[in-house]
């Protein structure tokens, strides 16, 4: 399921170049390998996917601050983030918006706030104190063209594919969790049966492919 909130992006300038900026990084970070990463999930019929890449950021801060890692509550999001926070539920939203509203609201645990929303149904939001988010970085959620994910079952996407990398083309919120020399490594939100056991690869440093450095965003952690 695919759904991005656009109407309403913030003005970040030109950052085509964000996620290709090689001086002084490693040639290589894996998030997922150091711990930073829980499993894949599958969002099946809600347009969640900006949920899934929002808590999957969160997720990786928290790790990097307090060495553990637990599952967030995307549910919460869906449930939550919403009305002043743009985001429409199972209807689409973007990862900046979360943020925004975890930043003064926290976010729950997958535990406390389990996903009900797979057949496409929201809740009621429950608002209760959570982890609060306002620096470091780790896992960075990102927003791709995915008219070619569809297709995908393994190996490295190139811009030979043909998916396009225009703000507006964008249409999947999904998270870069590890990067090479040659690729991007990507969680993606349709479960552990698709891809490479719910994982994707795009080229890097190879123009912008399919949109990954466009509308890149990261939460910060108080």
């Amino acid at each position: 399921m695919l759904s991005l909130q656009k109407d309403q992006i913030p003005n970040r300038g030109d950052n085509s170049t964000l996620l290709d900026y090689n001086e002084d990084l490693p040639k290589e970070v894996d998030w997922k390998a150091r711990g930073a990463v829980t499993t894949v999930k599958d969002q099946g019929h809600c347009e969640s996917c900006w949920a899934f890449s929002a808590v999957g950021a969160i997720e990786g801060l928290i790790f990097l601050k307090n060495g553990t890692v637990a599952p967030l509550s995307v549910q919460n999001l869906i449930d939550c983030a919403r009305d002043e926070y743009v985001n429409v539920g199972c209807y689409g939203g973007l990862m900046d918006y979360a943020f925004n509203y975890t930043r003064y609201h926290g976010v729950l645990t997958d535990k406390e706030y389990p996903y009900t929303s797979y057949y496409g149904t929201e809740g009621k939001c429950k608002k209760q104190g959570g982890v609060k988010i306002s620096a470091l970085i780790g896992p960075v959620s990102v927003a791709v063209d995915a008219s070619y994910l569809i297709f995908y079952s393994t190996g490295v996407i190139t811009k030979k594919c043909g998916c396009k990398n225009g703000l507006y083309d964008l249409s999947h919120g999904v998270l870069v969790v590890a990067y090479s020399e040659d690729y991007w490594l990507i969680k993606n939100s349709w479960g552990r049966n698709w891809g490479e056991d719910g994982y994707f690869m795009l080229k890097r440093n190879d123009g912008n492919t399919c949109g990954v450095a466009t509308l890149a965003s990261y939460p910060i952690l108080d």
